[in-house]
């Protein structure tokens, strides 16, 4: 094993034991397929999200321990969308159509963080969706005021104390503070939905491997996948 591959198994066995701390046990899928890392940077680790919807969905986890990025973002002042942003621009730069979110689950076994309570956003570059189509579907479910919010304001606008959502794209980032109803994976439930796959959002359930695999022989910066 070359000194580059070394490095990397190192990176994932940390990741892996880290993620280990703050999810219930059997929350995380154990097949080694989830923890190939994507890109790795000074401050965060992507990889691809268990159950694939789509493809070319992955995960953006923070290095060191948040338990959300609203609370990485006081204590760095780097904000969600920006970090979407640099990460799309480095693991896919000449594709400009991308969605990103987050349950933001607040505290530990909230509903809403799906079951880890450590800090991880989603990204799909390219989706089979239009943005317009998730964010209409978001707001009809439930009648709820989401807010589109300038995002160097996000944190004044999110410090209450309670679980939230968030999405976006290049453009704009839309929120709702106060939304443990919605339950849990709403933004899973959304994209099932535009897909024609409403029963199928549960990751623990439904793994999509092929989903996986595409987004790993796309995006992944070292080896590729049969």
């Amino acid at each position: 094993m070359c000194h580059h591959q070394m490095y990397r198994q190192e990176s994932i066995d940390k990741h892996a034991a880290m993620l280990r701390q703050f999810a219930p046990r059997n929350s995380l899928p154990n097949e080694q397929l989830h923890n190939t890392i994507l890109l790795e940077t000074t401050d965060f680790i992507v990889t691809p999200t268990p159950g694939s919807i789509v493809p070319h969905w992955m995960i953006v986890w923070p290095k060191r321990y948040f338990p959300n990025f609203l609370a990485l973002q006081r204590q760095t002042e780097k904000n969600t969308k920006g970090i979407a942003l640099d990460i799309k621009k480095q693991i896919a730069p000449d594709i400009d159509n991308f969605i990103w979110f987050e349950h933001g689950g607040y505290s530990p076994n909230s509903i809403v963080g799906c079951g880890i309570n450590f800090a991880h956003f989603h990204i799909i570059i390219d989706p089979s969706f239009e943005f317009g189509d998730f964010r209409h579907r978001v707001e009809e479910t439930k009648q709820m005021n989401w807010k589109v919010c300038d995002d160097r304001k996000l944190q004044a606008g999110l410090a209450v104390h309670s679980d939230y959502h968030i999405f976006g794209n290049n453009e704009l980032t839309v929120f709702r503070s106060d939304t443990t109803s919605l339950g849990s994976q709403f933004f899973r439930k959304v994209i099932a939905y535009l897909m024609g796959r409403s029963r199928m959002w549960n990751y623990k359930d439904h793994g999509f491997p092929k989903n996986t695999k595409k987004t790993i022989n796309r995006f992944a910066t070292v080896d590729k996948l049969n």
